[in-house]
């Protein structure tokens, strides 16, 4: 249990090493306490205030750009065996060829100019309808390659880290 008498020893000791790491003779002076002043408290409210606005700004915007996702996913159809069974088979050996197990479903919409990749926990693709019909087939692939390589490389990890920062 600390006393008082205990606590006023120890402020007396701090006070005799800050004397001694700055001595008065040398013109060496702490200025910490001169950085409390009311002007570095309304700095601080100020900036604190900014920040607190980016903030907000920063987190709407994003909340706002993933429902957009969200609609474009939806209004997207999902290439499977089925649906376009060429596209779905150079999608498969590209997944192959780097060697992923885990299955990322492709989607196309026509809504969106460029394909991307998206998602932490359930990631997906998509790509524009007609892609695979505007482009050659060693292009394609190569599309393929470079959006399941952001997955293999967690971009949308670090891209979302970046938009909370």
């Amino acid at each position: 249990i600390c006393s008082l008498k205990g606590i006023q020893n120890k402020s007396l000791v701090f006070r005799n090493i800050a004397e001694s790491a700055f001595p008065a003779a040398l013109g060496l002076y702490d200025y910490a306490p001169a950085a409390d002043t009311a002007a570095s408290q309304t700095w601080n409210l100020l900036l604190g205030t900014l920040w607190g606005i980016g903030f907000l700004i920063t987190g709407i915007t994003l909340l706002r750009k993933l429902w957009n996702l969200h609609k474009i996913r939806k209004n997207s159809f999902p290439v499977t065996a089925d649906s376009d069974p060429e596209l779905y088979h150079q999608y498969q050996s590209s997944l192959q060829e780097l060697h992923l197990r885990r299955q990322i479903p492709l989607y196309a919409s026509c809504q969106i100019d460029s394909p991307l990749s998206y998602g932490i926990l359930f990631p997906r693709i998509l790509i524009p309808q007609d892609l695979d019909i505007q482009i050659s087939k060693e292009d394609l692939r190569f599309i393929f390659l470079h959006e399941i390589l952001h997955y293999c490389h967690r971009d949308s990890i670090l891209n979302e880290l970046a938009c909370v920062l």
